[in-house]
């Protein structure tokens, strides 16, 4: 539930320019980032406090938890490796653009978003 909050709020108020037009042609995009960005996150709430037995969340978990975000992490970084510098879109989002901030900088961004 935490990753699907901040994944949501993370693009909301930091990522989306809501005084900026769409492009032309970018319905399935839209689309795409509508159902990635908001009815997830907003999905993933019922699913986690409906159907989840009492006590079973345990803080041993939380590693398990982070290997998904992590290996986005990795493979976003990874990628960026990979192409060109001065590629369009080499990397998602701005803060996990390695070119600006370095590799620290990415990697303490990310840790402070909640990986």
């Amino acid at each position: 539930l935490l990753l699907a909050a901040i994944t949501a709020l993370m693009h909301h108020l930091v990522l989306v320019n809501y005084t900026e037009t769409p492009a032309t042609g970018a319905g399935w995009s839209l689309s795409a980032t509508l159902l990635l960005h908001t009815v997830t996150p907003l999905a993933v709430a019922p699913d986690w406090l409906l159907p989840t037995a009492p006590r079973t969340l345990r803080l041993a978990h939380i590693p398990l938890w982070l290997t998904a975000p992590a290996a986005y992490l990795g493979l976003v970084l990874t990628r960026g490796a990979l192409l060109s510098p001065g590629s369009p879109d080499r990397y998602p989002y701005p803060f996990l653009d390695v070119d600006t901030y370095g590799y620290t900088g990415t990697l303490t961004q990310a840790l402070a978003l909640g990986l």
